[in-house]
């Protein structure tokens, strides 16, 4: 007896924790019993009520109205009355309403928190929120023309592009991101924002990743302490999506797209999904694209042309069957208003095969597409086909490349610090230093062992941001100056608050040097576009590394061969971008687009567009596939963008 108040306590707990229809029988038991209870009272007092049932309706009124207190009549009626009016004030009022409004409030924040499953089909799904996913989206949302063909060779036959985000905990800061990335484009009818740890089956169920078009996974740049890693995190995803039984018994699954930031992870990423899979290595990328823009500056801003939807030129994949049965050099003579690169072999449901520059003779087959650059889809399309098109044929194109950086200075930490030594090593330079606060010994263990250049590398320790120490380092003497986007800060504005300071001690060290003396080229990696604005226009090569990754992600998820062309684009390999000086080629007065590409031809090249060097005050600017009769004067220290063999 001693302990049964608390056995009575655990009892009602433990009933209380089944939800709201315990509480709620809960409730109806206290309130019938008060009914019980004043009915009886009142009917063995009171003479007024011949049957117990109607003593007991008479009660259950005055619990749940206090408005019949005025028809009662006798003392202990009207007092029985009152404490049952009060009591209801309690239960039926307090209680009731209180349980209720619990359970909305408690309704509420799990529709808030975005855990009900999603009925769709042809959608778009991003696994995971990170720092990439609002540029994903907008890539995704602003590609109209791109989608809409996607689409019809998925056969999926969706209104119009859906896209559904993962995000571990979603909450109104993500969809002010999302609204600040998308503009005057956002609609909260154009995504959905669902609840769910992608390393969780269950939680993948709800986002109905069988019936998707797409399935991007984006890697996290800063990891928190007792995180798995985001390359370790792709993988087991990829893994969890190839064993569902669901996945397994489609005849075409969703497209698969997966950031990894190690190289050396690339192959098991791969290998983790049974099917043609698109990796996309943000570290090696990044690194190739730093030192191309360190080798031929102004590189970076051509990358970007091609890979941001909204500026200049595109990438685009055209299905030309009329070109079939022609002579590669006879087809790509056809186009005015388009640029094609090369061909791009393998259908929706294999591993794209991007061949850049073929042969001049190579006859085109039944199934290679034509891999073009141009201001839209539309402008890939070829007119008549020439009667002697002029061929590729190799010479000396008079005036070469500018040469490139023998000596680089490097100012910061990332991960992808060892892809950046090996391309400079590669590319010829023969003195590189390094300087960072992370001490020189775990730098060196944070380097693959034999990564070419280490030979050439010397660590040191110092403070980017310490204007004594930059002083010390002496960065006039460099050909090349790099600063690296930090990853060991928890946000971007963090990281480029950083890099900005050290670019603005860096940038009065230089603007200290006499009139005349040759100054470094200065190429800075930032993490958010915003602060770009911050660094004044024409005094450095900005890279905005997260947001080209993350265009691309876009980009390789509604046409996988994108990611082929841009892996040979930036790599060292067979053929490759180069900017040769516009004059040597150019010697007409007016000269039109179509003069260049006959003038690179002649050299055993491809012209691509022309970029003009910065002005005090202004960035350089990029043309590229104007079409053949633009004018491209005046020429003053305009560079041709060429691929080349």
């Amino acid at each position: 007896m001693r302990h049964l108040p608390a056995r009575l306590q655990l009892h009602i707990e433990r009933f209380l924790h089944r939800g709201l229809p315990a509480r709620l029988l809960l409730i109806a038991i206290l309130i019938g019993a008060v009914a019980v209870v004043a009915g009886t009272a009142v009917w063995l007092v009171h003479d007024g009520f011949d049957e117990l049932p109607g003593a007991i309706w008479w009660a259950f009124l005055r619990l749940t109205d206090p408005g019949y207190l005025g028809d009662d009549h006798g003392v202990f009626n009207r007092f029985i009355s009152t404490v049952v009016t009060v009591i209801g004030y309690v239960l039926f009022m307090g209680l009731l309403v209180a349980t209720m409004t619990q359970w909305l409030q408690q309704a509420f924040e799990r529709l808030a928190r975005g855990e009900s499953p999603v009925f769709r089909r042809g959608h778009v799904l991003i696994l995971g929120w990170t720092e990439r996913t609002p540029e994903i989206v907008r890539e995704l949302l602003i590609s109209e023309g791109r989608v809409r063909r996607f689409l019809r060779s998925r056969r999926r036959f969706a209104r119009g592009l859906h896209v559904v985000v993962m995000a571990e905990h979603p909450s109104p800061a993500h969809r002010d991101e999302l609204r600040l990335a998308l503009g005057e484009r956002y609609s909260t009818a154009a995504y959905t924002l669902r609840a769910g740890d992608p390393l969780r089956l269950d939680h993948l169920e709800r986002v109905a990743f069988p019936d998707a078009a797409a399935i991007v996974i984006p890697g996290a740049e800063a990891q928190r302490a007792g995180e798995v890693d985001s390359d370790t995190a792709a993988v087991k995803v990829l893994l969890s999506l190839a064993a569902h039984p669901a996945m397994r018994a489609l005849p075409r699954p969703p497209r698969v797209v997966a950031e990894v930031f190690h190289p050396a992870r690339v192959a098991v990423a791969r290998a983790a999904w049974p099917g043609p899979v698109q990796i996309v290595c943000s570290d090696r990328l990044v690194g190739q694209l730093l030192a191309r823009s360190v080798e031929n500056p102004g590189l970076s801003a051509i990358v970007a042309d091609l890979f941001t939807h909204d500026v200049g030129a595109e990438p685009y994949v055209a299905s030309l069957p009329g070109l079939s049965g022609e002579p590669w050099a006879r087809g790509a003579a056809a186009f005015d208003d388009a640029v094609p690169l090369g061909l791009v072999r393998g259908g929706d449901g294999e591993q794209p095969e991007v061949v850049l520059l073929p042969p001049a003779d190579h006859i085109v087959q039944d199934g290679e597409s034509w891999l073009c650059v141009a201001r839209s889809f539309e402008r890939c399309t070829p007119g008549p086909l020439p009667l002697d098109p002029l061929p590729l044929r190799a010479s000396d194109p008079g005036s070469g490349p500018p040469p490139r950086a023998r000596s680089v200075l490097m100012l910061g930490w990332n991960d992808g610090l060892a892809v950046l030594i090996e391309e400079l090593a590669i590319g010829g330079a023969t003195r590189m230093v390094h300087v960072s606060t992370k001490p020189a010994a775990e730098r060196a263990r944070g380097l693959r062992t034999g990564t070419p250049g280490l030979d050439r590398l010397e660590l040191v320790d110092g403070d980017i941001t310490d204007e004594a120490d930059l002083r010390a380092l002496r960065p006039a003497e460099f050909d090349a100056v790099v600063l690296l986007r930090s990853d060991r800060y928890g946000s971007r504005a963090d990281a480029d608050a950083r890099t900005l300071v050290a670019h603005l001690m860096l940038r009065r060290l230089l603007d200290a040097l006499p009139e005349g003396v040759r100054r470094p080229h200065v190429v800075v990696e930032l993490a958010g576009a915003a602060n770009k604005a911050l660094i004044p226009a024409g005094v450095a090569e900005v890279v905005v590394s997260p947001l080209l990754i993350g265009n691309l992600l876009a980009l390789v998820a509604l046409r996988p061969a994108i990611g082929a062309f841009v892996d040979q684009l930036l790599s060292r390999g067979d053929p490759s971008l180069a900017l040769w000086p516009a004059a040597p080629l150019l010697r007409g007065a007016a000269p039109t687009f179509g003069d260049l590409q006959r003038a690179a031809a002649a050299h055993g090249a491809l012209a691509l567009g022309v970029v003009w060097p910065p002005r005090p005050g202004e960035d350089g600017r990029v043309r590229i596939a104007p079409g053949s009769d633009a004018r491209l004067d005046p020429l003053d220290g305009a560079m041709a963008v060429v691929l080349r063999r």
